[in-house]
Order: structure tokens, then C-alpha cells, then sequence
């Protein structure tokens, strides 16, 4: 049986948004579902990787309608994958891949009709990962405000 301290607990409502910034990601998990109008549609759960934030999550959705399959291209061309031509995409081949995932704090209204912040990911909000040799030769930043820091 555990043995829980809730004195060290903090309150479930106390999730704060990350700083807007620019964060290298891993793609933990894609739930497959569809929009309200039937269109099929991924819910994507993205981990933050190294810095300061790490194991925090970001949470963004991709629809693939004629509208929004730039978004899905750029998606895929941040991580690593073919983003030219007919492609049949699966949860598989993006699961566990890297990019950097840039986001801003917006606001949405909860269920009690109080706007609460949260991160948004930006329409272009995703770019490949650095290679190895530019992530090693960066001195790390927070992911604050800065658009040209990334934290690793």
C-alpha cells in the first residue's frame, strides 16, 4: 500500500502554462479521433524533452481537412518524415519522434466560465529538432520569450 504525503501535494488546478517559447519535444502519444463535422482528427501529446520544463506536456490537435493539411505537412517535415506526394500516415510512424514545438499563452474558458491561460501551439509551430552538434553547442535558455532560444 503506498504511503501518500497530500501535505506536499498541490492542488489539481494548479497547472500552469509553460512560457511561450520554443521547446524540443518528444511525441508521446496520438490518439486518433474526429472533428465535430466527422473529419478524422489526431489529439497529439508532446513531452517536453531536455531543459528546465522537462517531462511537462504540450497538447495540440491536427485535423486533416483540405484547410489544415499545411499544418499536417509541416508536422511531418518537423519530424523527419516524408511531407511530399500521397502518404498514407499512421499514429505509428510519428510516435517517439522529435521536433521542436513552439507555443504561446492564450486563454480558454473553463467549465465555470472563468478564462484560465494555457498554451497554445502556434498554426507553424513545429520545426525538425536541431542535429546533434547544434543542440550540443547551445547553452540552454527556458523557452521564455525569446522565439530564438530553445531550451537544451
Amino acid at each position: 500500500m503506498p504511503r501518500i504525503d497530500f501535505n506536499k501535494a498541490g492542488s489539481a488546478h494548479d497547472f500552469s502554462p509553460l512560457p511561450a517559447g520554443k521547446y524540443l519535444c518528444r511525441l508521446a502519444e496520438v490518439e486518433e479521433t474526429t472533428t465535430r463535422s466527422g473529419d478524422p482528427m489526431w489529439k497529439l501529446r508532446f513531452e517536453v524533452a531536455k531543459g528546465r520544463h522537462e517531462g511537462r506536456h504540450i497538447r495540440d490537435r491536427v485535423a486533416f481537412t483540405p484547410k489544415a493539411i499545411k499544418r499536417v505537412r509541416a508536422l511531418c517535415a518537423a519530424l523527419g518524415l516524408k511531407a511530399s506526394g500521397k502518404v498514407d500516415l499512421t499514429p505509428g510512424q510519428i510516435e517517439g519522434r522529435t521536433c521542436c514545438v513552439r507555443v504561446r499563452v492564450d486563454q480558454y474558458k473553463n467549465q465555470d466560465g472563468q478564462m484560465t491561460p494555457c498554451n497554445e501551439v502556434q498554426f507553424n509551430g513545429y520545426e525538425p529538432a536541431p542535429r546533434k552538434d547544434e543542440a550540443d553547442a547551445d547553452e540552454g535558455g527556458d523557452g521564455g520569450e525569446d522565439d530564438d532560444e530553445v531550451p537544451f
